[in-house]
This record gives C-alpha cells, structure tokens and sequence, in this order.
C-alpha cells in the first residue's frame, strides 16, 4: 500500500478528529475531565480511566515513527505528536506496533483508541467509515 507524507498539523488534525469520533460513542456518561496542570484535553471516559491513550501505529517509517536504534522504544514525529496529545490528556501513550494494510481494521475492532501513522485520506478509507 502506498504512504504518503503529511505534515505533522495535518496527522494532528487527523488524531484529534478520531479521538473526538471515539468520544461520541453510544454512552450516556460524561467524559471525565482529566487533573492537573498539564492537562487542557478531555480524555472520553474509557481513555481517562484508563490512564493511557492506545494509537495504533505502523512503527517502520521513519522519519514519523521507527525504533529508536537498537531498542523498542518508538521515536519520529508522529511519536511526539501522540505523545504531546496524551499529555495534555493527562495520560499515558502508547504506540501499538500495526502492520499498515490493518491498521483501520484494528481501530475499527477497538484494538486501539486512534491511528497515527502517516496517512491521508483517499476513496477507499472514505468508504469503511
């Protein structure tokens, strides 16, 4: 499958829109209001009691997420993106390795709360939401 890069507010934009699609989900609960000064995002419920933001992400495109050498610690843009949301959440990331071809079909199963991994839009995406 053909990636193509984004600039680092456009993948934001991306994130911030999924995270706001999760949190409209069928529930009647409010989402909690995450604490401390950090903090300027509400985390929906399930990511606030949590404690960790889940992102399914294709960790073999550097320079917006690989392992930083020799480790299996993510690292690239994406990566901070990701990690600078959870934050203002008052939560934890965490970068789930995903093979491309599935990553919208493990957001879809729920396997993670959103995807960032240098995608864009196009007609084939468009139709499985």
């Amino acid at each position: 499958m053909s990636r193509s890069k984004l600039t680092p507010l456009a993948v934001a934009l991306i994130v911030l829109l999924a995270l706001f699609a999760a949190g409209c989900g069928g529930s009647s609960k409010k989402a909690a209001t995450t604490t401390g000064s950090s903090a300027s995002i509400t985390a929906p419920s399930a990511i606030a009691s949590a404690g960790t933001l889940v992102f399914c992400s294709d960790i073999t495109y550097p320079p917006e997420e690989s392992y930083k050498q020799g480790t299996t610690t993510p690292e690239g843009s994406d990566i901070d993106i990701g990690s600078y949301i959870a934050r203002k959440m008052g939560v934890k990331a965490r970068f789930d390795n995903t093979g491309f071809d599935g990553i919208i079909a493990a957001l879809l199963a729920k396997k993670c709360d959103a995807v960032i991994s240098g995608m864009n839009a196009s007609r084939s995406r468009s139709s499985t939401t």
